[in-house]
């Protein structure tokens, strides 16, 4: 689920699964939503957007609902008919105007015959946690002229991520290799970053076959290369061996889960689900979970703690449409690339 823009955006069903891609649908959706309701709504900006503060009171420099996110952060999290615009006989969830969160504004939304955009589980689970502090600081933002995704650093100078996040392109099928990696995205700042200097794609992965359906779900991971040692600044996160039999058991054992990615409604911070779960184990390389994910978290790693600290089992692929009103979120599990790691940090050393 990578983000093409800094703005929310749609995704497109191909056969029954939601992969939320490019942006140029996105910035088209947005720009045509600002235009229907600028008497209505105030404008997305407000000139200290993303800095951990709510600016949004009187005197404060930004209108009301200008910097939705950082005053989201000092407040409770949402929950049904929590936008601010609730009731006002238009919907503003994605879908409509997207100026609020997915299930925040469903009675408008219905009234306008707007299906609810079902990415959570029940609700909205995630945190905030300090991308300045590890492991959260290894986390970062894999960025091109086109867009970004989420990646890990898993070596000083190699970060993980989603393969189809190199395919970025405003037509969905060009490659697009990102040009930069930022670890410990907070607004402005970051910890660390670096040029991308080279990149390893599977042979096998192929964004026509990933965009049609699952057969190449297993192959979608990428390494990228960095210029600078980001990772002796900012930490990386070790790659845990697995096989089906133990992710079975984290499965069975009903072991938490850590993600933690940029979403694309939290595009310059960090966004975390603590304690999600891991739902089946597949042939393919991928497991499903029930992490709390959106568009820009393509990439994103699923940790387990171990002593010690953390380490990566899979990163967030995909979402298809699943049983109820709810998704099948898949997971590209290290099964697929733990090798590809061991030996590149066995040639490094």
């Amino acid at each position: 689920m990578p983000d093409g823009s800094d703005g929310q955006g749609l995704g497109r069903a191909v056969r029954h699964r939601t992969v939320v891609a490019h942006g140029l649908a996105s910035a088209l959706l947005l720009a045509v939503a600002g235009a229907q309701v600028a008497a209505q709504k105030p404008p997305i900006s407000c000139p200290h957007q993303f800095d951990g503060v709510c600016n949004e009171a009187p005197g404060s420099g930004c209108r009301a609902g200008t910097d939705g996110w950082d005053c989201r952060r000092e407040g409770p999290g949402p929950g049904p008919e929590s936008c601010r615009y609730s009731g006002d006989g238009e919907c503003d969830e994605p879908g409509g105007t997207g100026y609020c969160l997915p299930g925040t504004d469903t009675v408008d939304c219905r009234a306008e015959g707007i299906a609810p955009l079902d990415v959570f589980f029940g609700a909205d689970d995630r945190t905030f946690p300090s991308p300045s502090e590890y492991p959260w600081s290894a986390i970062g933002r894999v960025e091109s002229n086109d867009g970004y995704c989420t990646g890990t650093l898993v070596a000083p100078q190699v970060v993980l991520t989603a393969a189809h996040c190199l395919y970025l392109g405003t037509d969905g099928r060009t490659l697009v290799v990102p040009t930069r990696f930022r670890a410990g995205v907070e607004g402005a700042a970051s910890v660390g970053g670096s040029q991308v200097v080279d990149y390893r794609v599977p042979a096998q992965f192929d964004i026509d076959l990933y965009e049609r359906g699952p057969e190449v779900d297993g192959y979608d991971w990428a390494l990228l290369f960095l210029a600078e040692p980001v990772g002796e600044t900012a930490g990386w996160v070790a790659v845990e061996r697995t096989r089906r039999k133990e992710l079975e058991q984290l499965r069975g054992a009903h072991e938490p889960i850590v993600q933690a990615g940029y979403s694309y409604d939290a595009a310059h911070l960090l966004s975390a689900h603590l304690g999600c779960a891991l739902d089946a184990v597949h042939d393919d390389n991928t497991i499903s979970h029930q992490c709390d994910s959106l568009q820009g978290d393509s990439g994103s790693p699923l940790l387990i703690a171990r002593e010690g600290g953390y380490r990566l089992v899979a990163l967030d692929s995909a979402a298809y449409d699943g049983e109820g009103n709810y998704p099948r979120n898949v997971a590209v599990d290290a099964r697929a690339f733990w090798k590809a790691v061991a030996r590149l940090r066995a040639a490094m050393n």
